[in-house]
């Protein structure tokens, strides 16, 4: 400020005139609504794996003491009702950081129970179930009690893709009826109703329609594996270290689980080929995570599939040849890597040079 003539002069950026901040868009209210919680990763102790699986154990334990030599659905319920009430409170009121860590593994194991329990009886139970989990584990992850516990968080995620999986899944009515009509001998209608589900120019021992849900069912994994990825990203690049390492983590599970159902589906050079790219998917995800676990974990599938491959074309039939495929596979994963690091040099040369030597900001 200023003073002129006996005035005080007010800068014209100090008036009531300044804009108000721009609204929060829906991301930005999602990571405000996580705080500063999802920052970072816990770090990992022995003492909270050792005391996280003794509560799983003990939970188990006490569900096969409730439920006894005469098992009941609704045993089951109550069970897993009791388990999980009793871990939430555990964690909500005791501030020991083993019980706490105990826990959250009661609470997995009493969710898990109480999900499927409550909705085996339904035709659609698998589906359901899956539903049931994605609400219970999200919800125990989103209040306070077992809030910002990644591993439920991961479980949720899973769940919805495993969920979402089993829409894809074969007619077991179908399927069981036409085993009956063959125990029976009831070929009359079995030709009558099956011929469509049975294929016999399918080299497969399974009915076709099985074959190809099973397909479907894997496409279904591997893109709620790139979604789950694609989140991962965006949580990283936000500095949301925490829940971004609980959908990597379901992400990792659903990738694998759909590259196995899907592989069948390929030839003897596709499917490796399919393989190598999501081991570098996985492993591109973990490097830009700095996850260690999960760049080794696509580079090794990557690394797999690339010898798959080799294998399947130079066909070798001898000691020499064999290691003539090791030798090209180590070359190619050797290239692979000297060129990543070209790029990354690259990349880092080039957002050092467009930064300002005293760290502020450039004119726009």
């Amino acid at each position: 400020m200023a003073e002129v003539d006996g005035q005080v002069e007010v800068p014209d950026d100090a008036t009531g005139d300044a804009q108000p901040a721009a609204p929060a868009n829906g991301g930005e209210r999602i990571l405000n609504w996580m705080g500063p919680e999802a920052t970072e990763r816990p770090a990992p102790s022995l003492r909270d794996a050792f005391a996280g699986i003794g509560g799983a154990v003990l939970a188990v334990g006490i569900l096969i003491m409730v439920v006894g030599d005469d098992p009941s659905r609704g045993k089951f319920i109550g069970a897993g009702v009791a388990i999980a009430l009793g871990a939430w409170a555990l964690r909500m009121f005791v501030k020991v950081a083993a019980l706490q860590a105990l826990a959250v593994g009661a609470f997995v194991v009493g969710g898990a129970v109480f999900s499927v329990a409550v909705t085996e009886d339904r035709g659609d139970s698998t589906f359901v179930t899956g539903l049931v989990m994605v609400a219970v584990f999200g919800a125990a992850w989103a209040l306070p009690g077992l809030r910002h516990r990644n591993l439920l968080l991961g479980i949720a995620a899973l769940s919805l893709v495993a969920a979402l999986g089993t829409l894809s899944g074969p007619d077991n009515d179908h399927y069981d009826r036409c085993s009956n009509y063959m125990d029976e001998g009831d070929y009359d209608r079995f030709n009558a109703e099956c011929q469509d589900f049975y294929d016999e120019s399918s080299d497969s021992l399974l009915p076709t329609d099985l074959t190809d849900q099973t397909g479907d069912e894997g496409l279904i994994y591997l893109g709620g594996a790139l979604a789950l990825f694609g989140a991962t990203w965006w949580l990283d690049r936000r500095g949301r270290k925490g829940p971004a390492t609980a959908l990597v983590a379901a992400g990792l599970a659903a990738a694998l689980i759909g590259t196995a159902l899907k592989v069948a589906d390929f030839g003897e050079t596709t499917a490796p080929m399919f393989v190598t790219l999501v081991g570098v998917v996985v492993c591109i995800v973990g490097s830009h995570g700095a996850r260690r676990a999960t760049t080794w974990w696509g580079a090794l599938l990557a690394a797999g599939g690339l010898i798959a491959f080799i294998t399947a074309e130079m066909k070798p039939d001898s000691s020499t040849s064999n290691g003539a495929v090791a030798i090209v596979a180590a070359l190619i994963l050797i290239g692979t890597a000297l060129v990543a690091s070209a790029i990354q040099d690259n990349a880092t040369r080039s957002q050092v040079a467009t930064s300002p030597a005293d760290g502020t900001e450039p004119d726009q």
